[in-house]
């Protein structure tokens, strides 16, 4: 399938020929279902664009990669890490929560009451503020309605991301069993104990664990096969003594 795309992109040198590529249209296609379901269908015209501009992006690295598989997998790890940064600060404990996250005793649908502390006191989210333009003056809502935005926006990514990663057949045909369930829970976990630390929080997880969520990206990364089959062979032993909380059966 790879070698499909990579021998479409060489033989095509036409803009409107690649914009045909099925690949393409899938990942349209999902994008635009996306707008939909997050509410982005009535967005200014110039983020279209820019979700066209990305859609673009992502087709033509994994048409001019020399690893297919290796491209899709950065683009899924890239996406997989700004959702899940945006995402455990956006849910809250006390309400509907559609991602099925904050059943898992390491997510704690908490970490909203805190954004407006990491605006103030956090070099990263200091520098999204001082990148766009906004009120002279702003307050608690302004800061969780831009963490909403941004949670939007990475949540429409991942959608057009895991559809492209569909398309090309780089999932578990076995239901309920695709490795992208447990690598968004394992990033999810060490991204809300990246932010508790940083805020001074009790933490949810030890370190150590911490640690050994992280490296479900590097086997993401290193294109294993089946990535949650990987992790939990690498940690059997402390997911069996409970050290380690992992949800999913194999």
């Amino acid at each position: 399938m790879f070698n499909k795309i990579k021998k479409y992109f060489s033989d095509k040198k036409d803009e409107k020929e690649v914009l045909n590529n099925p690949l393409y249209v899938v990942a349209l296609k999902a994008g635009l279902k996306a707008n939909e379901d997050l509410g982005l269908d009535k967005m200014a015209e110039k983020f279209r664009s820019m979700q066209g501009e990305y859609i673009g992006q992502q087709i033509n690295l994994i048409g001019t990669a020399k690893d297919g598989l290796l491209a899709l997998r950065e683009m899924c790890s890239n996406v997989m890490l700004e959702l899940c940064s945006y995402e455990v600060l956006n849910l809250n404990k006390d309400e509907t929560d559609p991602t099925g996250l904050l059943k898992h005793p390491s997510i704690s649908g908490e970490l909203h009451k805190y954004i407006g502390k990491l605006f103030k006191n956090d070099k990263k989210f200091k520098e999204l503020l001082h990148g766009i333009k906004h009120p002279a003056k702003v307050d608690e809502q302004y800061y969780k309605n831009l963490i909403s935005g941004f949670y939007r926006h990475a949540a429409w990514k991942y959608e057009v991301v895991n559809a492209i990663r569909v398309h090309l057949k780089d999932f578990n045909t076995n239901v309920g069993k695709d490795w992208m369930n447990p690598f968004r829970f394992c990033v999810s976990v060490w991204q809300e104990a990246d932010y508790r630390k940083k805020l001074k929080l009790k933490p949810l997880v030890s370190d150590i664990n911490k640690i050994q969520y992280s490296t479900f990206t590097n086997l993401v990364l290193n294109g294993h096969k089946y990535p949650d089959l990987e992790f939990y062979e690498s940690y059997k032993d402390s997911i069996k003594k409970k050290e380690l909380y992992y949800p999913f059966k194999l």
